[in-house]
């Protein structure tokens, strides 16, 4: 061991003496930078969920009858009404199928056969206009109208694998089906059950009976036994220029969007505990402060010093950061031989690599299970918080040390060094939760909530009159973590510093919710000591966060 150390220290030693590089710690001050702010939890609607409108709509012989139905198509009518209120190519896509005996794509790439969505207002008011002189004639062929209705959806989710939108059909006729194998109740509920269920929770049918003078009875149980299957609304209407669409809408929910608890950090990732609990300057933000990288042979400024290598007789690249090394070197951890490049990625932004990811191990994890009953006893490359205890995963590893387990427990709520402060607590004021120091600097982070504008979002303020900037080595941008690497790092005396909050859906508070995240680099200047405001502290507004939709991301993987 001491021989590794020795041969490091001197390899140390050949590049400080051969560039510019200065081993030794920085004299410079301590800035203190104030911050102010205001954010909102990501408004549901923001996130590119639209609801895809499919007009199911009868043209069979019936119709065209002036004793019965709708001879002056003013269900068409009522239609292009619905659309001109409602067309917002942020919220919706539109498409259309007319049927009788047999069901056909008005909306359509040219294949009669396969409906489309589009937001295209020119390509749906063309085809509001041939609907209006459509033929009216032939049986009514429910299954052909419904079996359409999911190729259109199926096709739609297969072209679109990342979308996470709602599909909402709303059928309307006049009639009793009378060809086709859907010609009851039972098979008709029985079919729409299984098109909704191409995407659970995702899919409604709504449906709409019309008929002057009410019509038939069977026709109206029919359809509305449809709707009731497909989770949507049923109307009847006396003839169809009484037709009200947003009577027939669903599926489109406001989600309300709240903090996660307390779940809003700031962390100065140049900054890092040291052996002796204290927190120092950390040149290359990889969770080994400077001093101590200094005294076992790794390089300050380098997120992962290469190694010796006695078979290769040179120094290699491991790909792990030198924290997870140190951890190796104390008899914690057997690295494998390499971090292969393929896994020197960060997936869920947390500050791990893949492999690293790999590392964080918890025999009898807490707080982890998810979906329910399935517990995790690795971190997870695709959750920024495995245990779900609003501390990103990196965070935990860096601030636990010794405990890298505790990184897959939710008990980041206890007193574990006998303060009786909480270990969240402490880490949100950049104090060691496993060492007393109540007379270390410490952040004071405030958040209160505001009036919230009453659209899923909820609205918070946000103050800091502490937070440390430490003076730090000049670093080459490829020798940090991709999310550290910014133009200022080959400069020396930024600081890179991440501000996080973690937004889940109301009714589920403790669910998997969305990562909130911005990185932000400071100048430590004396001449901004104290200072407020955006010019030398944080910027925390709307614009700066980038969202990772944790609980969108794992639900497609069950």
């Amino acid at each position: 061991m001491k021989h590794h150390i020795v041969t490091l220290l001197c390899f140390l030693f050949v590049v400080s003496a051969c560039s510019d590089v200065n081993l030794v710690r920085p004299k410079d001050p301590i800035t203190n930078a104030k911050s102010v702010g205001e954010f909102c939890t990501l408004e549901p609607e923001k996130r590119d969920v639209k609801t895809n409108i499919l007009l199911v709509t009868d043209f069979s012989g019936s119709n065209a009858s002036g004793d019965t139905t709708d001879p002056d198509r003013l269900r068409i009518k009522k239609t292009e009404e619905f659309y001109n209120n409602n067309k917002n190519p942020d919220i919706y896509r539109w498409s259309f199928i007319s049927f009788e005996s047999k069901a056909e794509a008005q909306l359509n790439d040219g294949d009669k056969n396969m409906p489309v969505f589009t937001d295209d207002d020119a390509r749906i008011q063309e085809t509001l206009t041939k609907l209006k002189s459509f033929p009216q004639n032939g049986g009514t062929n429910y299954q052909a109208a419904l079996d359409m209705s999911e190729d259109a959806i199926q096709n739609d989710i297969d072209t679109r694998p990342d979308s996470d939108d709602y599909y909402l059909i709303i059928f309307m006729s006049d009639g009793v089906p009378n060809q086709g194998n859907v010609t009851s109740e039972s098979k008709a509920r029985q079919r729409v059950s299984e098109l909704i269920g191409i995407k659970p929770g995702k899919i409604f049918l709504s449906a709409a009976y019309y008929f002057k003078g009410g019509g038939n009875i069977s026709a109206r149980k029919i359809i509305e036994g449809m709707a009731e299957a497909g989770g949507g609304n049923f109307a009847d209407f006396n003839n169809a220029d009484d037709i009200k669409f947003d009577d027939l809408l669903v599926g489109r929910v406001i989600l309300s969007w709240v903090l996660k608890n307390d779940s809003f950090l700031v962390y100065n990732l140049n900054s890092a505990i040291c052996e002796d609990g204290a927190y120092d300057v950390d040149s290359d933000g990889d969770f080994l402060c400077d001093r101590d990288e200094i005294a076992y042979g790794f390089d300050p400024t380098k997120r992962s010093t290469p190694q010796w290598n006695e078979e290769t007789q040179n120094y290699v690249d491991r790909g792990f950061a030198d924290y997870f090394q140190w951890w190796e070197l104390q008899g914690f951890i057997v690295l494998p031989p390499i971090c292969e490049l393929k896994d020197r990625i960060d997936e869920d932004n947390d500050l791990l690599y893949n492999c690293e990811e790999d590392l964080v191990k918890n025999d009898n994890p807490r707080g982890t299970e998810y979906p329910k009953d399935v517990i995790r006893y690795i971190s997870d490359r695709e959750d920024p918080d495995t245990d779900n205890d609003g501390v990103i995963d990196g965070l935990e590893v860096a601030t636990f040390r010794s405990h890298w387990g505790w990184a897959l427990d939710d008990f980041i709520n206890k007193d574990w060094d006998g303060e009786r402060i909480s270990a969240f607590k402490q880490i949100q004021e950049h104090r060691n939760p496993l060492l007393i120091d109540p007379n270390a600097p410490k952040y004071d982070t405030l958040i209160q909530q505001r009036q919230s504008p009453g659209n899923g979002m909820s609205c918070y303020s946000y103050s800091q009159s502490y937070l440390q900037l430490y003076p730090t080595l000049p670093v080459n941008p490829e020798d940090v973590h991709p999310l550290l690497r910014n133009e200022n790092n080959s400069k020396g005396n930024y600081n890179t510093v991440l501000v996080y909050f973690m937004q889940n859906r109301f009714k589920d508070p403790n669910g998997k919710g969305i990562y909130m995240y911005s990185f932000q680099s400071l100048l430590n200047d004396p001449r901004v000591q104290d200072s407020n405001g955006t010019a030398a502290g944080l910027k925390v507004n709307d614009s700066v966060f980038t969202p990772y939709e944790t609980y969108r991301i794992l639900e497609r993987r069950l």
